[in-house]
């Protein structure tokens, strides 16, 4: 981290510079006391907003003096969402009121982070009807069983809260309920198929024979963590038998109920006047939206233009680069097909991967701050919850207990083991799970404000996870060789460049579809241009993007901006550049915006940088 600023002195005697420097010190002092108590209260407010966001941030809120905190869900009333933007006022004059000049390097680091964030927030806040809560892409309906599955049992009282948590269901998804209504009634409703796909969703997540036989996930994981309170000695006999009993009784009679009335609710919906959905600017305001949230997904705070050209230049030398693959070998779909469909490992290919990946990239990353591996659980994602889930993802801990980590696999959308090895070095080493993990321990280990673990980055997050990603199949080139298969090596490269020309593409096509207004007939043309010809496909990618505004470039775009700053780091460090360096380099600074990274990257040096890509 940066080190903290000396002040020089001149022309005055020892004890009137010993007077002023105390005096300074005092005030300086002041100032990051100000601040820290600033960054502290701000971070308890938000934690403490809601039982999820509690929960999931911290496993011993005592430990942070929060104590009888009651449950509760974030529910939606215009009234709150008026009041957020006066509170957002109000952190970012506080905020601005504090002389970041005056504070220590990694208080002032926090500091332009902090005001930054808050007023991406503030600028998205003033679009109030843009969001999406029941996106058949990633809507809360099919989120929230997962938290739900997932939520610790650690003591007797988390059992109560997650019990109030689904007793509170019913009124929490209604609220969300009116926000819909309310955004159709303010002209940007959900176009007809979408709202159907979410209701399709709501039956599916939840249904009614694997309730009645017991056999629910949320039945299953709730049996699991109560048995193990009962077997530590938390929990009776008594009380465990007494808690699953209201837990089936919940989940037949008041969740179930809930997503079917919100089912019924969502078609209710539909108007039948559009029947697929559209971009962002074709609402009133939607550029200036997309723009906006554009900037907070990714962190870049390059315009949309540039982003646009950029992306258009890189998909013409990807096509070209990977024709060139191609035709550089008469074998080379067959190479490609049998590097997709070898497995290198044993039976049990997770857990060879992971050991392998975790091996291989020793040298080149950092090893823990704390010395200490975490431990990791993989479980396969629900059939009720296949069509809508990820091909995989990785559940962030509590940033106090870092040890247990969870990563879930959609075995119905898994490809083969090509997709299986890079899809675990992107949940989870060097990815997602090594990132964060990191973070967590040298945050802890430098005393570094908890604030700093809630200000949400997902451009750094995915940008790192999709950039290792590409990084492995450097990893399964070298072990090809290694085993006396170089052959295969064009076969991942293939690979690597057709992914690498696709996340391309769909960033493009985020970009046409909800800056420039490409209708779905006008984006089957453009694929058709570039020989993606199957209707259904073409459908299919335009109706996703159009329902994931951003989504595509929060990861390829977030990529490329790290190539950047790799590049720069190449830039000014030169001869003594190491990529076990830049990896340092980008993990210390933990979740951050692209600039602020840059800026930090450059006062290590203070030289000026090249221009991007």
């Amino acid at each position: 981290m940066l080190k903290k600023c000396k002040f020089l002195v001149y022309l005055l005697s020892a004890f009137a510079l010993l007077s002023l420097s105390a005096a300074f010190s005092f005030y300086f002092c002041n100032e990051n006391v100000r601040f820290e108590r600033f960054c502290n209260k701000f971070f308890l407010r938000e934690i403490t907003s809601d039982t999820l966001s509690l929960h999931y941030t911290l496993a011993y809120p005592e430990a942070y003096g929060i104590t009888g905190a009651k449950a509760s869900l974030p529910f939606y009333t215009r009234d709150a969402s008026r009041s957020t933007c006066s509170l957002l006022d109000d952190y970012i004059l506080s905020l601005r009121q504090i002389p970041s000049s005056q504070l220590e390097s990694d208080n002032q680091y926090t500091y332009h982070l902090l005001l930054s964030y808050l007023e991406s927030i503030r600028r998205l806040e003033q679009y109030s009807y843009f969001s999406s809560p029941f996106s058949p892409v990633s809507g809360i309906h099919s989120q929230f069983p997962i938290l739900l599955s997932e939520y610790a049992f650690r003591t007797k009282k988390d059992v109560e809260n997650y019990l109030q948590i689904l007793t509170d269901s019913r009124p929490y998804f209604e609220s969300l309920l009116t926000y819909q209504k309310e955004k159709t009634e303010a002209g940007l409703k959900s176009d007809d198929l979408s709202l159907a796909k979410s209701a399709d969703q709501c039956l599916t997540v939840l249904s009614t024979e694997e309730l009645k036989n017991g056999t629910h996930f949320l039945q299953t994981s709730f049996c699991q963590k109560i048995t193990a309170l009962y077997q530590q000695g938390v929990l009776s006999k008594e009380d465990a038998d007494e808690y699953i009993l209201e837990n089936n009784v919940l989940l037949t009679q008041n969740l179930l109920p809930t997503y079917q009335m919100l089912s019924a609710e969502l078609l209710a919906l539909r108007k039948e006047d559009s029947s697929t959905p559209q971009g962002l600017c074709q609402y009133p305001k939607g550029k200036e939206y997309y723009q906006s949230l554009v900037q907070f997904q990714t962190g870049s705070d390059r315009s949309i233009n540039e982003i646009e050209n950029t992306l258009e230049n890189l998909l013409s030398s990807y096509r070209l680069s990977l024709g060139k693959l191609l035709s550089s070998s008469s074998e080379s779909i067959q190479l490609l097909n049998k590097a997709r469909d070898t497995n290198w490992f044993s039976k049990d290919a997770v857990s060879g991967i992971l050991t392998h990946l975790a091996a291989t990239m020793h040298g080149d990353y950092p090893a823990f701050p704390a010395a200490r591996s975490p431990k990791l659980t993989i479980r396969d994602v629900s059939a009720s919850l296949s069509e809508t889930s990820a091909p995989a993802f990785y559940l962030t801990p509590p940033i106090d207990d870092f040890s247990s980590n969870v990563i879930y696999l959609n075995t119905q959308t898994q490809e083969g083991p090509l997709t299986l090895y890079t899809t675990l070095a992107h949940e989870g080493y060097p990815g997602h799970l090594y990132q964060t993990v990191y973070y967590q321990q040298f945050a802890k280990q430098n005393d570094t404000l908890p604030i700093r673990h809630i200000l949400s980055y997902d451009g750094y997050q995915e940008g790192w996870a999709l950039y290792v990603e590409f990084e492995s199949y450097n990893y399964l080139i070298a072990l090809a060789k290694e085993m006396g298969a170089s052959d295969l090596t064009l076969g991942y490269e293939i690979e690597k460049h057709n992914r690498m020309m696709q996340l391309c593409l769909y960033s493009l096509l985020d970009i046409y579809i909800h800056y420039e207004g490409y209708s779905q007939s006008q984006i089957t043309a453009y694929l058709a241009s570039l020989g993606i010809s199957d209707t259904a496909t073409c459908e299919t990618i335009y109706q996703y993007i159009a329902n994931a505004p951003a989504n595509y470039l929060k990861y390829f775009w977030s990529y490329l901006e790290i190539l950047t700053l790799k590049k720069n780091a190449m830039y000014l460090l030169k001869d003594n550049y190491s990529d076990l360096w830049f990896h340092q380099f980008f993990l210390d600074c933990g979740p951050s915006d692209f600039t602020s990274l840059a800026k930090a990257l450059a006062l290590k040096n203070s030289l000026k940088l090249p221009s991007a890509f």
